[in-house]
């Protein structure tokens, strides 16, 4: 929550950031290392906040890409769903976002998980 609203009293980004993919996922490697070369020239935290939300949004673009998720129903659940920066950007109908009485943390997406296992005999 507190990145968050620094992020939004910092301009938007024009562009997203490009994601590499790789089979099976993404890779972020080197983003910790260019906020931390940031914060240490001084950027402004608010631009950097913001550029995190970028890179988070660019994550799930391309992990959905990776996953072969075309024009199929998205649900985001766990605390980063009740973000205003992600429900603003994924704002399409098929986008989902659970209640924010639900999205303290990835509690319900767990008990999905343990529901299919429990399914499936795992």
């Amino acid at each position: 929550a507190h990145l968050e609203k620094l992020a939004l009293s910092a301009p938007k980004n024009k562009k997203l950031p490009k994601i590499p993919k790789k089979e099976g996922g993404v890779n972020l490697s080197g983003f910790e290392n260019r906020f931390q070369k940031g914060l240490s020239e001084g950027k402004a935290k608010e631009v950097l906040a913001r550029e995190v939300f970028d890179v988070c949004i660019s994550a799930v673009e391309a992990l959905m890409e990776v996953g072969g998720v075309g024009e199929e129903a998205v649900l985001f659940s766990g605390g980063v769903s009740s973000s205003e920066i992600l429900k603003e950007y994924f704002s399409a109908p098929r986008f989902y976002f659970s209640p924010p009485s639900h999205s303290a943390d990835n509690a319900m997406g767990i008990a999905l998980l343990a529901k299919e296992a429990a399914e499936y005999g795992r």
